[in-house]
């Protein structure tokens, strides 16, 4: 008899590229834009001036009139299904077509700053649970059991909360918005598609992050 792999719900995350295992990610990568108000923009510790203030079109007895936000772990998520889309085993798969074996610069600076945002938040919220080791059927190894008991938030419970705050039309309205003349503005994220009109440290006129620019103390591993 063929022996098959038993599959759990959670392991179709890791299954191959098929049109299934996209619609699985993309429930969970789904980032909407979502009400907020001053009040918890200043609990956020940030400045509500330099926060995206709703248009009147959008406001409805939903939304509110509140400023434009977003949940963070949704990004996160997102960021982890751009690197497992960029995996060698899947490259193919979803940008072969579109770019070959050549992407452009901006693709792989993407891949980096999900990289960066990926570990920015594993090392946040530093995971101290214990992995403890068995004897396992064909190891001849101590094998790590990575079944660590956690108390875990209710992700459903978060989509849903997501999806009663959630601006309908998200992206036909994000793409009509029009900055503002006067808009109070911040200086752009260094590394983040930053337009170097001079051409230096620019690759098809986007400047890329190079070990130069990094601070020593980083590049030599003994970050304080």
């Amino acid at each position: 008899m063929e022996k098959r792999m038993i599959v759990e719900c959670k392991d179709i995350y890791r299954l191959p590229p098929s049109p299934a295992v996209d619609e699985a990610w993309d429930r969970i990568t789904r980032v909407n834009l979502i009400s907020v108000t001053e009040d918890e923009i200043r609990k956020l510790g940030k400045d509500p001036s330099l926060a995206i203030h709703s248009p009147e079109s959008w406001w409805s007895e939903s939304w509110g009139d509140g400023y434009m936000g977003q949940i963070d772990v949704f990004h996160q998520i997102h960021c982890l299904n751009m690197l497992r889309q960029g995996l060698i085993t899947n490259y193919n798969y979803y940008w072969g077509k579109k770019y070959g074996l050549t992407p452009p610069v901006q693709f792989g600076m993407h891949l980096n700053h999900c990289l960066g945002t990926i570990l920015e938040n594993l090392m946040c919220h530093a995971d101290v649970d214990i992995v403890t080791f068995n004897w396992r059927e064909g190891q001849g190894e101590p094998f790590p059991d990575f079944e660590v008991k956690k108390q875990c938030r209710d992700f459903e419970a978060i989509i849903q909360w997501q999806q009663e705050r959630k601006l309908n039309d998200t992206i036909e309205r994000w793409k009509a918005l029009e900055k503002p003349v006067d808009a109070n503005q911040r200086k752009m994220t260094p590394g983040l598609a930053d337009i170097d009109p001079l051409g230096d440290g620019e690759i098809d006129g986007v400047r890329v992050l190079r070990l130069d620019d990094v601070p020593e103390d980083c590049r030599s591993g003994t970050l304080a």
